[in-house]
C-alpha cells in the first residue's frame, strides 16, 4: 500500500543574514577588505570579465534593499553586471560568495557583515543628531525666555557687547554674572565679620599672664608649661610675642646659645624639637630658637 505524504517541503534555504529594512542608500563607500579580497578564490581564478562583473554586483548589492542582497533574476543581474548579453559566459564566477535565502534574494556573507557595520553607525550617529537637535532647542528656548525677561527695557552701554542683533541674551547673561557676584562679595563680608567677632571674643577671654608668672616664681615647671601653652595659643597670631627667630651662634654651649638670645634664668620650654625650641621668659615673652650645629647638649626644661 502506498503512503502519500501532503503539505509542502520545508525551505532549506538560509535566512537573510541581515534585516529586510537595512538601508545603506545613505552610504557613498563601501568598505574593502583588501587582504580577504586579494587572498581569495575570485581574484585567483577569474577571468578579467568575471572579476569586473563580481565588483560591480558587490557595489550594487550594497545598495540593493535590504543591503548586501541582489534580485534573484539573470535579467536584472546582466544589467547590474555590466555583462550584457555575455552575462551567460561570466554568471557563475561573478555570482561567488552569493547564496539564495529564504526571501528569495542573493546575500552576499562578507558584504552582509561589512553591512551590518555599517547598519550600526548610521544608528549612532542618528542618535547623536538626534541628541544634538535636542541640545539645540533647549538652547533656543532659554534663549527666548531670557529674551522674554528682559523685554525691551533700555540698558546702560557698558551693558552692551558687540554681537549680532538681538543682543538682549547676552545682556541678560551679564546681569545675572553680577547679581553672582554680589551675592559672592556678600557672603564673604559676612564671613569677614564672624572671624572678627570671633578673634575679639578670643581677645577678651585672654588668660592673666600672672599664673604664668606666679608658677616661674614658685618653680612650679608643669604649671608655668599649661600656663605659657595656653597663653601662646591664644595671642598667636595676632598679639606679638618676643623674637621671632633665633640669634646667629657659631659656638658649643647650650648656655651661651640661650643667653645670646635672650633666655635668662627662669624661662621655661613650652615647645622642643630636635634641631628647634620655643621659651617662654618670666615676663611672659616667647622666643624660638634653632639649634647650631655645634650645640649637642639638650634643651632644658627650665633654665637655672
Amino acid at each position: 500500500m502506498a503512503i502519500v505524504l501532503s503539505g509542502a517541503m520545508p525551505d532549506k534555504r538560509p535566512a537573510p543574514p541581515v534585516p529586510p529594512s537595512l538601508d545603506l542608500r545613505g552610504f557613498q563607500f563601501m568598505p574593502l577588505d583588501v587582504l580577504r579580497l586579494r587572498d581569495s578564490n575570485i581574484a585567483a581564478l577569474a577571468s578579467g570579465n568575471e572579476f569586473r562583473a563580481a565588483v560591480l554586483l558587490w557595489c550594487a548589492a550594497w545598495h540593493q534593499m535590504p543591503a548586501s542582497s541582489l534580485p534573484n533574476d539573470d535579467r536584472i543581474l546582466a544589467r547590474l553586471s555590466g555583462a550584457g548579453d555575455a552575462w551567460a559566459d561570466v554568471k557563475a564566477m561573478a555570482l561567488h560568495g552569493f547564496k539564495e535565502c529564504r526571501d528569495g534574494r542573493l546575500y552576499h556573507a562578507v558584504i552582509a557583515e561589512k553591512a551590518i557595520e555599517a547598519g550600526e553607525r548610521q544608528e549612532r550617529s542618528a542618535q547623536e543628531r538626534a541628541t544634538n537637535r535636542k541640545r539645540q532647542q533647549r538652547w533656543r528656548d532659554r534663549k527666548e525666555q531670557l529674551e522674554q525677561q528682559t523685554g525691551n527695557g533700555s540698558h546702560n552701554d557698558d551693558d552692551r557687547v558687540m554681537s549680532p542683533s538681538p543682543n538682549r541674551y547676552v545682556t541678560a547673561l551679564k546681569g545675572q554674572d553680577r547679581e553672582k557676584k554680589a551675592k559672592r562679595e556678600k557672603e564673604k563680608g559676612k564671613e569677614k565679620e564672624k572671624s572678627t567677632a570671633a578673634d575679639a571674643a578670643a581677645l577678651a577671654s585672654l588668660p592673666d599672664s600672672s599664673s604664668l608668672h606666679g608658677a616661674l616664681e614658685n618653680g612650679n615647671n608643669d604649671t608655668a608649661g599649661r600656663a605659657a601653652t595656653e597663653l601662646q595659643d591664644v595671642q598667636e597670631p595676632d598679639i606679638p610675642f618676643g623674637k621671632p627667630s633665633a640669634q646667629p651662634y657659631n659656638g658649643t654651649s647650650m648656655d651661651e646659645l640661650l643667653a645670646s638670645n635672650g633666655i635668662g634664668p627662669g624661662s621655661v620650654s613650652t615647645r622642643t624639637m630636635p634641631n628647634e625650641a620655643s621659651f617662654t621668659t618670666p615676663g611672659g615673652q616667647r622666643i624660638d630658637i634653632k639649634r647650631p650645629k655645634g650645640v649637642d647638649e639638650p634643651w632644658p626644661e627650665r633654665v637655672t
